[in-house]
């Protein structure tokens, strides 16, 4: 009998695994769609657009689950301030799409778990490996590789990627602060709300005519972010999040493969040097995390 509940963690965590790469599958599906709008339409319609149909998804389930407090949850400054960053991201990665590979794109978005790990001390308070500080400094590396700074200057589409990375990292430790009094329905919701309303202040100075494919690509792009969305919660409520951390790194090998079916784009040998750097560094900095968490427990006679 006692091996029915170790089998049954065990089942839970693989199907948390398989979720997460399920998930962010669709996240290079969703920067392919972002790419595919960028002839179409405006960067600011684009992002607009699909906070637009993501909103209107999100909308009735928060507030089925949560109530009116949706539109004015706990700690709303500072929701708001985490949904313009992430409305800022968006828009850099859109930007980013319009000269770049999706896959390159998508790497240089995960310079953030080596932004997250190196400010975490400061910003946070939390204490950081020794070793996880290799890891901080190969995730750079990797990333300059993708980038290919030269003496012709720095591509600015690349610029638009690490920016992009930087807001994440950014969102990723507001949502930290927001964990203990507010929902994740109710934060990514508001997040909605916020940039919507955000973008569209912008949206009379970039309008144009929507044709009927960028309407269905932009109700495409809104429904798999959604889907994306739901499939990530699933994953973290039947796994650790450092258990599903390292699996995250799998949307690189999606975009790759997405970029290539759908554009014809593949990563030079170059590129695949940065981003093999990238995905060690992110394992090794998760992993390191997860050591110390359990060493930790240990000395202080915690099971775990």
């Amino acid at each position: 009998m006692s091996d029915i509940p170790a089998a049954r963690d065990t089942s839970s965590t693989l199907t948390g695994i398989l979720l997460v790469i399920a998930g962010v599958s669709l996240g290079a599906i969703n920067g392919a769609l972002f790419k595919a709008l960028t002839p179409l339409l405006p960067e600011v319609l684009i992002t607009f657009g699909r906070y637009v149909v993501y909103l209107a998804i999100m909308l009735p389930v928060a507030l089925w689950r949560r109530g009116p407090q949706v539109f004015w949850p706990p700690m709303a400054w500072l929701q708001i301030a985490r949904g313009v960053v992430q409305c800022l991201g968006t828009l850099a990665f859109v930007a980013a799409a319009v000269g770049m590979p999706v896959a390159d794109a998508i790497a240089l978005l995960y310079v953030y778990p080596f932004l997250v790990t190196a400010v975490a001390p400061f910003a946070l308070g939390e204490k950081v490996p020794k070793i996880a500080w290799v890891g901080v400094a190969g995730g750079f590396i990797g990333v300059l590789i993708i980038m290919k700074p030269g003496f012709d200057g720095v591509n600015v589409y690349a610029l638009w990627g690490v920016l992009c990375g930087c807001c994440v990292a950014a969102q990723l430790m507001i949502s930290r602060k927001l964990a203990p009094v507010s929902g994740v329905i109710t934060t990514s919701t508001f997040g909605a709300l916020v940039g919507t309303i955000v973008l569209g202040l912008g949206v009379p100075f970039f309008w144009q005519a929507v044709s009927l494919e960028a309407v269905l690509l932009l109700l495409l792009l809104g429904a798999v972010t959604a889907f994306n969305q739901s499939l990530l919660l699933a994953a973290f409520a039947r796994a650790e999040a450092s258990t599903l951390a390292p699996f995250g790194y799998f949307e690189i090998v999606a975009a790759v493969v997405v970029g290539f079916l759908w554009f014809g784009d593949f990563p030079d040998h170059v590129t695949w040097t940065g981003i093999g750097i990238i995905i060690a560094s992110g394992i090794l900095v998760a992993r390191s995390q997860v050591t110390a968490r359990s060493l930790i427990g240990r000395r202080r006679g915690r099971p775990v």
